[in-house]
């Protein structure tokens, strides 16, 4: 049992209630049950927790919604609206749950998942958390200041809040980290289309007559239908065609004719047969808003929408920059970290120096410096000053 619990001695005793406490007691830990075989080591236990090596694994379970069960070898698709979007597809396990590795994908946002499935409104995707619920089981020691730390504490204290108050905006930047591939699943497209360097109509059906060349409309049934023509096999494919929207599949592709042209940005044209992972599409067509959020589209109700915490963003360190004309500022500087560059190349033969400056703290600083050398030795230095 993880934690701390108080007053041990009591449930190993005659004391009448003891068995009704210990009840209690494994209840508030998240006990239901002893697994026996587990415990005892007799069953093997599986990896709750698969290494991620290349993204962030987001996990969930397909669970049939008049039923309640779990739904097995179910495709499942995973949408990321972003620039550019993220698009997975995986198949759920025996035991309903499926996993899609998804790249960089950082901070809070929104994923989208469906079951892709001719009844896939009896289906939905239940996203596990991706935070541990357990505790440690590593016990922190009391924690106690002697007295004299009061005042060092108390200025601490006043300059947390000085820094909050003052450049709260400053002090709470987080930026993405730089990407190296800009484009999405299917790479550079074949053909992409920056519809503000067209002329624009008023309907999609003239957007794709005109000058989407790959892009087949025909009239069948008194309806509009989307194919496409590859011109190196002279087929045209009328079935199984990805048509995206701000990276969420339509199932009823079709449904694209009724959007409003003038909110879409860029259309990319893949007039090939494409296999993705376990997936097979006659060709791809994917439409981006200029906001990334499929402006005034109505999704399907199949879809399941969540919000969802990514990796964490890269907080930018504030370090303030005074010229000439603002040493006199009155507002206060009461910086108690004043430089910080997590990487810094240095060449043995050559000086390496970096600039900052003070703030209106007095006292000695520490410098700290630690790293790693080209041979893997690790570096450690530390130095001091003084600001009066």
């Amino acid at each position: 049992m993880r934690g701390t619990v108080e007053s041990p001695a009591y449930y190993f005793s005659n004391e009448p209630g003891v068995e009704q406490a210990t009840d209690n007691l494994l209840l508030t830990y998240g006990w239901r049950r002893f697994r026996g075989a587990v415990e005892s080591g007799n069953a093997k236990t599986s990896i709750r927790f698969m290494p991620e090596y290349n993204g962030h694994i987001i996990s969930g379970r397909v669970v049939n919604i008049t039923t309640g069960k779990a739904v097995a070898e179910a495709d499942c698709s995973l949408t990321v609206p972003s620039s550019p979007f993220g698009f997975y597809v995986s198949r759920s396990d025996s035991t309903g749950v499926v996993k899609f590795e998804v790249k960089n994908y950082y901070g809070p946002g929104d994923i989208i998942a469906q079951v892709d499935a001719p009844n896939k409104n009896n289906y939905r995707v239940d996203f596990y958390s991706p935070f541990a619920d357990e505790p440690s089981s590593f016990i922190l020691p009391a924690f106690s200041l002697p007295a004299s730390y009061e005042d060092i504490l108390l200025q601490k204290s006043i300059a947390m809040q000085a820094q909050n108050i003052y450049k709260g905006d400053s002090i709470r930047r987080f930026s993405l980290p730089q990407l190296h591939n800009n484009y999405p699943f299917y790479g550079r497209p074949e053909i992409s289309y920056q519809l503000d360097d067209y002329k624009r109509f008023t309907t999609m059906e003239e957007v794709l007559r005109e000058y989407v060349t790959p892009v087949n409309v025909t009239l069948r049934d008194a309806k509009l239908h989307l194919s496409i023509f590859d011109e190196f096999t002279r087929e045209v494919y009328h079935d199984n065609i990805l048509v995206l929207l701000d990276g969420v599949p339509l199932a009823d592709y079709n449904k694209i004719f009724s959007y409003d042209p003038l909110k879409v940005k860029k259309l990319d044209v893949i007039p090939r047969r494409y296999i993705y992972e376990s997936r097979y599409f006659s060709g791809i067509a994917s439409f981006e808003t200029y906001d990334g959020k499929f402006d005034g589209f109505h999704l399907d109700s199949a879809l399941v929408a969540v919000d969802y915490e990514g990796l964490q963003l890269q907080r930018e360190f504030y370090s303030p920059r005074y010229d000439i004309n603002s040493t006199q500022t009155r507002i206060p500087d009461l910086r108690t970290t004043l430089f910080w560059q997590p990487q810094l190349v240095a060449e043995t033969s050559k000086k390496t120096m970096s600039r900052f400056y003070t703030s209106d703290q007095k006292g000695k600083f520490i410098v700290v410096l630690e790293g790693i050398s080209k041979k893997g030795e690790p570096v450690f230095a530390t130095s001091s000053f003084q600001v009066e």
